[in-house]
């Protein structure tokens, strides 16, 4: 889990980010 969560929450920022961008 401590591999997974850094990994998820890096994909969210990314997801939001371009979310946020458009």
């Amino acid at each position: 889990v401590s591999v997974c969560a850094p990994v998820t929450l890096e994909t969210l920022n990314v997801f939001i980010a371009r979310e946020d961008n458009s």
